[in-house]
């Protein structure tokens, strides 16, 4: 069974491994890629995923320091049509 969970991991973390996200969102962004690298060191106590939250945690802060940090609002069309009534 561990090693059907690892195989499984080692798949996910190749297929996100060398994605960027162009923002800082949670479902889209960095966000949402420090939640999972935290809780995979969590889980695992792999240094590596520990590191490669914090990383993007500093990334995610310099941002928010910065004077156009990349939070973005990503409206659908339904919410368009919502605001417009």
């Amino acid at each position: 069974m561990r090693h059907i969970v690892q195989t499984q991991l080692d798949r996910i973390n190749a297929a996100i491994g060398g994605a960027s996200s162009r923002d800082d969102s949670f479902l889209n962004g960095k966000l949402g890629l420090i939640f999972y690298y935290f809780h995979l060191y969590k889980v695992t106590g792999e240094q590596e995923y520990g590191n490669k939250a914090e990383d993007m945690l500093d990334a995610v802060m310099t941002g928010l320091n910065a004077e156009s940090p990349g939070w973005r609002v990503h409206r659908s069309a339904a919410a368009d049509r919502v605001s417009a009534m």
